[in-house]
């Protein structure tokens, strides 16, 4: 799907700074969350969440959880394509309240 190909274009975007910085060996913590920062996922999700209220997400709680998710997603992605380990991933958005810009629960909508 085009959010695991964003990822792992994205990866290797940043495994290609690290190169250029000399920088080897395994992705650290700092650097997962330097670069998978909340700009990041806005920009990597932007076509997702057009239709989201951001300052009621953040609010809530949820944009946090997005982050999160997709930090993970960006480390379980690092040595390449792993749907089953980004498929367990689910469970951290699996509580995740979005709300829409237009006040209607998008959620309810689709049923």
């Amino acid at each position: 799907n085009k959010f695991n190909q964003i990822i792992l274009t994205s990866v290797e975007e940043f495994k290609e700074i690290r190169k250029n910085r000399a920088s080897t060996g395994s992705l650290s913590q700092k650097e997962l969350i330097d670069y998978v920062d909340e700009e990041f996922v806005q920009k990597i999700l932007s076509r997702q969440l057009v239709a989201v209220n951001i300052s009621e997400l953040t609010r809530n709680g949820g944009f946090d959880i997005l982050v999160d998710f997709v930090r993970e997603t960006f480390k379980v992605s690092w040595n390449g394509k792993n749907l089953s380990a980004v498929k367990e991933l689910d469970n951290i958005t699996k509580e995740l309240m979005i709300p829409s810009r237009s006040g209607n629960k998008i959620v309810d909508s689709l049923s």
